[in-house]
């Protein structure tokens, strides 16, 4: 937290631009460090992940998550994955011992089954489609290794509030929210399959 406040701490990787953490996740500095630190404390309570363990982050973004995580795993035994080349350009300049790897919507990864101890993947299942999503969770299943976790976040019914609150205030808190919005065009029949 102390390094978000300053980006400047011994021994530790500077943050990326503020420009960059606000278009992918919609907080900064401090508050975007405290998320994934939260995040980090329920993963470990899930995983008991250990220093000789591999990590993966899909999904991973510039690497908020690898970050809070270096505590636990050394930097060359984390995989970072995305979509976004541009996101893994930056993950490389400010992570460069993470190795970073290329989706590709309907492509195996080049990693070898069962290679993976854990794997996380913070808010990536939320923006993809149903088959996308079963694709992509098959894939993490076989990388994943027998005694492997896996830790995925997804939205809840709290998803239905800010649809309710762009319908009735037309305020966006967050860029990434009138994504969400567009991608349903029938709120009512996502509500009643959600509640289904």
């Amino acid at each position: 937290i102390e390094q978000a406040k300053t980006n400047d701490v011994a021994e530790l990787p500077k943050l990326v631009p503020v420009e960059l953490q606000a278009r992918l996740h919609g907080t900064t500095g401090v508050d975007a460090i405290i998320g994934a630190l939260r995040f980090r404390d329920v993963v470990k309570s899930k995983t008991g992940i250990q220093q000789h363990h591999k990590l993966m982050d899909f999904g991973c973004g510039y690497g908020r998550h690898i970050r809070v995580f270096l505590k636990d795993v050394p930097a060359s035994n984390i995989v970072g994955v995305d979509i976004d080349n541009s996101n893994l350009v930056e993950l490389k300049r400010y992570l460069p011992e993470v190795r970073a790897v290329l989706s590709r919507e309907g492509e195996a990864l080049p990693l070898p089954s069962s290679s993976i101890d854990h794997i996380i993947s913070f808010s990536v299942f939320s923006h993809i489609n149903e088959s996308s999503a079963r694709f992509w969770i098959n894939e993490l299943s076989r990388l994943l290794k027998p005694d492997g976790v896996i830790v995925i976040t997804s939205w809840g019914s709290s998803i239905f509030d800010i649809f309710r609150r762009l319908e009735d205030t037309g305020r966006v808190n967050y860029a990434w929210e009138k994504n969400i919005d567009l991608a349903f065009q029938d709120k009512d029949k996502v509500r009643e399959k959600y509640q289904r």
